[in-house]
């Protein structure tokens, strides 16, 4: 009987209990959810970065460093946390998608790749880059927080080339009848490790001079090595001649089959040209030679001259 009792108490309670719960109501919650912003930090130049030409304003931004191997184009940041606090970060990047506010969902399609992980150095590799080579390529990247992957934290681009190089020669005394060596300096800016072949010709009075290795390859280049041929020239007379530099890289296949195909090669002095089925970036100069003076000679032979000359005239004088 005390059993039946006790179940018959606590079935009472249990229900009294069901009751009281039914007629409470549960009070609706509030709270607020944020992510720190991203930081980018500008990224040092290591050996083989594309270090970007100073005539070309967009290409001065660090905080994404380009770097291409034969195989990918490597890309890497610097990242942190405001605070310093370590987390996870998620970036991903895509190749000449063009730059917009929105590249999660515009650059579908785009060669491209991701990252996820700590805050710091940070890098992913856009494997096989298809890239252009008669015009600008660019790579931007959306930073965020994989917590929150719909807020674009920050969202990064960079400008470069894959062909750009510039052609100089520094000042030379040419003398008739001495033959001298022209350097041909080359200064590489584009992406990619490449070397140039360099050729010089008078455009007019080629009878005057003589040129021997006007044709020759450079050593391989990195952005921002500078390179050289050195031909030889010899003057047979006093004269002013212009002359005809032209440079060719490597890496370039743009086709052509008229000198105004060439014009992504121009730029300040230098103008894109086709040459058999190539475009050459052309250097105009000018090179004046004179006639040695006196004191161009040394003075063993200017006393060999003064010896002479007045055995000449020593000898002249008696056959008078």
């Amino acid at each position: 009987m005390k059993l039946i009792a006790i179940t018959v108490l606590l079935a009472s309670v249990l229900s009294l209990s069901s009751l009281a719960l039914a007629d409470t109501q549960l009070g609706s919650g509030s709270g607020q959810f944020t992510v720190n912003p991203i930081v980018l930090f500008d990224v040092p130049l290591a050996e083989g970065d594309y270090c970007g030409n100073p005539s070309a304003p967009p290409t001065q931004n660090f905080r994404l460093g380009l770097n291409s191997d034969p195989d990918n184009l490597n890309i890497r940041w610097s990242a942190k946390d405001p605070g310093g606090i370590e987390r996870q970060i998620g970036v991903d990047c895509w190749l000449n998608c063009p730059a917009t506010a929105d590249p999660k969902n515009n650059c579908a399609g785009y060669q491209a790749c991701s990252y996820r992980g700590p805050t710091g150095i940070g890098t992913c590799a856009i494997p096989g880059p298809n890239y252009n080579f008669n015009s600008d390529n660019g790579v931007i990247c959306r930073f965020f927080d994989p917590i929150l992957p719909s807020l674009d934290l920050v969202v990064e681009n960079r400008t470069f080339r894959t062909v750009d190089y510039e052609v100089d020669t520094p000042p030379i005394t040419v003398t008739v009848g001495s033959p001298v060596t022209v350097p041909i300096d080359v200064k590489s800016f584009g992406i990619l490790e490449n070397f140039f072949t360099n050729n010089i010709t008078a455009l007019q009075g080629s009878q005057l001079v003589y040129i021997t290795n006007s044709y020759a390859n450079t050593d391989q280049a990195l952005c921002g090595d500078v390179v050289r041929t050195f031909p030889n020239i010899e003057f047979l007379s006093a004269s002013s001649v212009p002359f005809s530099i032209l440079s060719h890289s490597s890496v370039d296949p743009t086709p052509c089959s008229s000198s105004p195909q060439c014009g992504y090669l121009d730029n300040g002095p230098f103008t894109g040209q086709c040459v058999v089925g190539k475009c050459w970036k052309r250097l105009d100069i000018t090179i004046n030679a004179g006639v040695a003076s006196l004191p161009e000679y040394n003075v063993f032979v200017f006393v060999f001259i003064l010896f002479a000359s007045s055995a000449i005239f020593f000898f002249a004088r008696r056959k008078l």
